[in-house]
């Protein structure tokens, strides 16, 4: 229960900031024009929208010793950590090379937060068919999910004082936890993947 509620810790704490904090971020901190930095924004949804079939077809698709899930969010955890703290640095140049540089940042980010909520979200009915113990997991998740979201938060209220070195700042803390909590889903659930493989063999 605890490894499966770390899964959703990451894209949760990520999901909360760039909800709070992107737009203001792109605008005040990186002197974007508000409409580049609300189209930047409309990237993000669009790509997330292709990305999202996609992936969830190629994870379905996937067949290895730990399951079709697991590999996912294993290769996705290290770079869903790097390009989240790389999202809130502000890069050298005018608005076109920091707009570009976001779009490419934005495109990384939510194809590895994909990668890893996506399988993660199709784990709770994979690893058991108990319908009590799925709640159960769902319950885990959802608790991580909100703690993680809050800890984000938290995070962002004692650094942000900095100005562009606390969102840089925020974006290292944040992105190592979602990095650590990924891979720690996935070191904890291993087992119980690879025993499920077996059953649905036998």
């Amino acid at each position: 229960m605890i490894s499966y509620g770390l899964g959703d810790a990451g894209t949760g704490l990520a999901a909360t900031q760039l909800g709070f904090y992107l737009f203001v971020f792109f605008t005040c901190t990186a002197g974007l024009p508000a409409f580049i930095a609300g189209s930047l924004l409309m990237v993000i949804k669009v790509w997330d929208a292709i990305n999202d079939p996609l992936i969830g077809w190629l994870s379905d698709h996937t067949q290895t010793r730990w399951g079709p899930r697991l590999p996912w969010m294993l290769v996705a955890a290290v770079p869903l950590g790097l390009s989240l703290a790389a999202l809130w640095w502000v890069p050298p140049g005018g608005v076109a090379q920091r707009t570009t540089y976001y779009v490419v940042m934005a495109i990384l980010l939510m194809t590895a937060y994909t990668s890893v909520n996506l399988p993660f979200a199709a784990l709770s009915t994979e690893l058991t068919t108990d319908k009590r113990i799925r709640t159960r997991l769902n319950a885990a998740r959802f608790t991580g999910s909100i703690l993680a979201g809050l800890s984000g938060l938290v995070v962002a209220s004692l650094v942000l004082s900095q100005g562009a070195p606390g969102y840089l700042l925020m974006g290292r803390i944040s992105g190592s936890i979602a990095a650590i909590s990924t891979l720690l889903c996935c070191w904890g659930l291993a087992p119980f993947a690879k025993k499920r493989k077996a059953q649905w063999r036998e």
